[in-house]
């Protein structure tokens, strides 16, 4: 991280979002390439769009709200993944901080901008992450004193905050719709870290954990089924028999983010995991 970050005085409110500030414009010659070229460009287009959907990971899209209200984004770390198969670059970063004042206290905000680039186009993105972020400054509900956030967390919050605005502004994958990526075999998390379960599951006792996981293993094999270990920092050990479900666990520990977990107790007392998620939340 540099260290030469500009800080501001600022009597706001602080946000977490993120943003696309600009699109550079294309000269005449360009827009009439492309209107010579528009279907042959949207063909390209949907190639690139079926690859992205088919090599996601299971937990990398999440649903927010229910019916018409529901919304369903792209988390973080499967944007950064994307990005880094099909090309998406960044360039011209800046980055400052600003401090403010609210009825809860004094407060702090990062902000990230850059150019995201992907072939000929290049949109202008921003990034804030601040004190007040659940993730960061809560905790059962209630705000932490400032002392108790991780300021490091926070900021590399707001930095990769712009890898997943950057790429899902350029690969067109905002606000997407369930009908759509089911299509492609894509599963849709719940916001939230649940996953839509079948009437079996529904029934059981389900317990959903969001912690750090800190081993992943193959535990036994045979010629018909391989059984999965994973262990949380908390001690919590599940099993699995999903190579999916494991990969997700060996992604959460490569990538240093916590993951969600919900699992059942059988009744010969193992605990069996029936959903796994990624979160956005780095490990302390």
């Amino acid at each position: 991280m540099a260290n030469d970050i500009e800080v501001k005085e600022l009597p706001s409110e602080a946000l977490t979002t993120g943003e696309v500030l600009q699109v550079k414009h294309e000269s005449l010659q360009d827009t009439l390439w492309l209107a010579d070229n528009i279907e042959k460009l949207v063909d390209a287009n949907k190639k690139i769009f079926t690859y992205i959907l088919k090599s996601t990971h299971p937990g990398d899209f999440v649903a927010f709200g229910k019916g018409a209200n529901e919304k369903i984004e792209i988390i973080g770390a499967g944007c950064e993944r994307i990005g880094r198969d099909v090309g998406v670059s960044f360039a011209n970063w800046t980055e400052k901080m600003e401090t403010f004042q609210d009825d809860i206290g004094p407060g702090y905000r990062y902000i990230y901008e850059a150019d995201a680039i992907f072939r000929s186009r290049i949109i202008r993105v921003m990034s804030l992450a601040s004190s007040r972020t659940k993730f960061f400054g809560k905790d059962s509900g209630e705000y932490k004193d400032l002392s108790e956030v991780s300021r490091e967390d926070v900021q590399i919050a707001a930095k990769r905050g712009i890898f997943k605005e950057g790429v899902k502004v350029l690969l067109g994958l905002r606000h997407l719709s369930r009908s759509e990526l089911e299509k492609y075999g894509v599963k849709v998390s719940v916001s939230g870290g649940y996953n839509f379960q079948s009437k079996e599951e529904k029934s059981a006792d389900i317990t959903t954990v969001t912690d750090e996981i800190v081993d992943a293993k193959l535990s036994k094999e045979t010629k018909d089924w391989t059984l999965f270990k994973i262990k949380t920092k908390s001690g919590l050990e599940v099993g699995t028999f999903s190579k999916t479900d494991y990969q997700t666990a060996c992604d959460a520990w490569d990538k240093k983010l916590q993951a969600t977990i919900s699992y059942k107790v059988t009744p010969k007392g193992n605990k069996e995991i029936t959903a796994i998620s990624l979160t956005d939340k780095a490990v302390a």
